[in-house]
């Protein structure tokens, strides 16, 4: 998925992570990491041999019920906001608002600033998606110490990863770029060709076809 938008000058204080804590506004903003704090998504595919896909609480939005308006209460205006032009649930009928925060600071040491976009269902208002940018060059090996090794490596297609899928470093050579996928945790990192991590992203559910490269 090409969603990148690079880094601009204009700040947004918001404090971000897996299960995040608000207290009073920014310079009270606070945050929590809690992986563990998740739903399944009603979404999932109904496949039989495809793996469970956990939808995440990210923000502390339930991706796939928290909508639009959750989002502004929480952060404040976005620098951006419009239609979707790269559509990422491209099985649905219903057309997707892209909503931008651009150079967040506050999240946390590991990540340093961050872009921030959300994918959000046009008619149902829905938070569908969270691509995080990091300012920090992250490497596999800090996604592996952040988020574990119950991951999956694939380089093009589906992120809907298959019950006969081995779990760990894939037996075939990975072609650049290419994704880890931790379906237990609604997760799918983006590494890029140098082997930095492009994108850290939450969804709602895996997504049946994608044709792009990562």
């Amino acid at each position: 998925m090409k969603t990148l938008v690079h880094l601009s000058s204009i700040l947004v204080c918001i404090s971000l992570t897996v299960g995040i804590s608000f207290q009073g506004g920014c310079d009270k903003a606070t945050s929590q990491i809690n992986p563990g704090k998740v739903e399944q998504s009603n979404n999932t595919p109904s496949t039989h041999d495809i793996r469970k896909w956990i939808s995440p609480e990210v923000l502390g939005l339930k991706l796939g019920k928290s909508t639009v308006r959750d989002i502004k209460r929480r952060f404040g205006k976005p620098i951006w906001e419009g239609s979707n032009q790269e559509k990422v649930f491209t099985d649905e009928a219903e057309d997707e608002i892209l909503v931008q925060y651009r150079n967040v600071a506050g999240i946390d040491a590991q990540f340093g600033r961050v872009n921030i976009d959300f994918i959000i269902g046009k008619k149902t208002k829905l938070v569908k998606w969270v691509t995080l940018y990091t300012e920090v060059q992250l490497k596999k090996e800090d996604i592996l110490s952040r988020f574990g090794n119950d991951y999956f490596e694939i380089d093009s297609g589906s992120t809907c990863i298959k019950e006969s899928q081995k779990s760990g470093p894939s037996e075939k050579k990975m072609q650049s770029p290419f994704a880890l996928v931790y379906p237990s945790k609604g997760i799918f990192i983006s590494i890029r060709d140098d082997i930095y991590v492009a994108s850290v992203q939450f969804a709602m559910r895996c997504v049946e076809k994608q044709d792009e490269e990562f």
